[in-house]
């Protein structure tokens, strides 16, 4: 019904369809619908806190007579309020048609356009995108308010290339950068989209976040050790592997050390199971709850507790976390270790909330305090 609905009030707008637009008229385009997502990121305009309800947002889904754990105030989600000037997913369709086609408003379910970001050798995480921003239960619209800081694209930066177009298809490239004043003395990271339009609006599209070298560093090829052959490799950095559960992957090893997740986050038992292996032996393992802050425009993390210690996780060995959860946009937990030549790592565990077996991902960070 409300694509339908929103079909109908696209149609009755569309007596431009079919003609060229300039790069200049996409890239305004391009820059508003982002605009829009760093309103809802930022809780700003239509998206402020005074336009939204927070107070029945209650992350306890295991107590059912408080909230369901599938309720929308059980998964992050607030109220937003008619004073925004939204009621429902159809105004949100509807106002989103000045930037996208109505394929693009029923494929993607409000989400923005994806962004990833090189994390190991040959492997991506989302980083935006992933989550739907708008849901809409028993009469309420409800906005996704549990992302946490992390740096935006700034839209006045924006740089636009056109790649391709042939009659109302077009396909561009921006160049866009993130954030403000993120490593000061350093260029600002910078997201490359690659936008396909349809009749002047956004049909698809998807970015890369591109870090900046320091003058001083050189691009890092790590030595990956090879599993058994029996053995699947997920997300892998140069020393640890990481991966959801399964009865088959458990099967390789000869030995199995676990930690209870739940002990994390107040006896919350419907996680995840996530395994964690090693090709080399490392020391002092543990589980490390985080938290972050910024400090000298850098983004940090220090230790709030640590937990699941075992003195020596061995090749053939295996750590496995039962009951996980995430919370956020940014890794609230990380796994340490001590490697052969004595160094201390911090490995952030991080996730795409998807099924897939690729799901999750180990992020190095540094720690602001111990």
């Amino acid at each position: 019904m409300i694509a339908v609905i929103i079909s109908l009030l696209f149609f009755a707008g569309c007596a431009n369809q079919g003609r060229q637009y300039t790069l200049e008229e996409l890239g305004e385009t391009i820059a508003a619908a982002g605009e829009f997502w760093n309103d809802w990121w930022d809780r700003r305009e239509a998206f402020a806190w005074e336009h939204i309800d927070d107070s029945r947002r209650n992350w306890q889904p295991w107590y059912e007579e408080i909230t369901p754990a599938h309720h929308p105030l059980s998964r992050g989600y607030s109220i937003l309020l008619p004073s925004s000037g939204f009621t429902s997913l159809n105004d949100i369709g509807v106002h989103l048609l000045q930037f996208y086609t109505q394929s693009w408003v029923d494929r993607e379910q409000f989400r923005e356009s994806r962004v990833s970001m090189h994390i190991a050798d040959g492997s991506y995480h989302y980083i935006f995108g992933v989550t739907s921003a708008f849901e809409e239960y028993d009469g309420y619209l409800f906005i996704f308010t549990a992302n946490e800081w992390q740096p935006r694209p700034n839209w006045a930066t924006a740089a636009h290339t056109l790649i391709e177009q042939d009659g109302s298809r077009a396909v561009v490239e921006t160049v866009v950068s993130v954030g403000e004043g993120i490593r000061e003395g350093n260029a600002s990271p910078t997201i490359t989209y690659r936008f396909t339009f349809m009749d002047g609006r956004i049909d698809s599209g998807i970015g890369q976040w591109n870090w900046p070298l320091e003058e001083e560093e050189e691009p890092q090829a790590y030595d990956v050790h090879e599993p058994r052959a029996e053995r699947p490799r997920h997300h892998t950095n140069h020393i640890l592997n990481i991966a959801p559960v399964t009865d088959a992957l458990l099967a390789t090893f000869e030995r199995i050390h676990e930690f209870d997740y739940s002990q994390l986050r107040g006896g919350f038992y419907g996680g995840e199971r996530i395994a964690i292996w090693t090709y080399q032996p490392v020391y002092d393992f543990e589980v490390v709850n985080i938290g972050n802050d910024t400090a000298d425009n850098d983004l940090v993390f220090y230790r709030i507790s640590t937990h699941g210690t075992i003195d020596t996780l061995v090749p053939g060995h295996v750590f496995v976390i039962n009951n996980y959860i995430g919370v956020g946009t940014l890794p609230h937990s990380a796994v340490a270790f001590t490697d052969l030549d004595g160094m201390r790592f911090y490995f952030a565990i991080a996730s795409d909330e998807s099924d897939s077996p690729y799901a999750f991902v180990l992020w190095a960070i540094g720690l602001f305090s111990e």
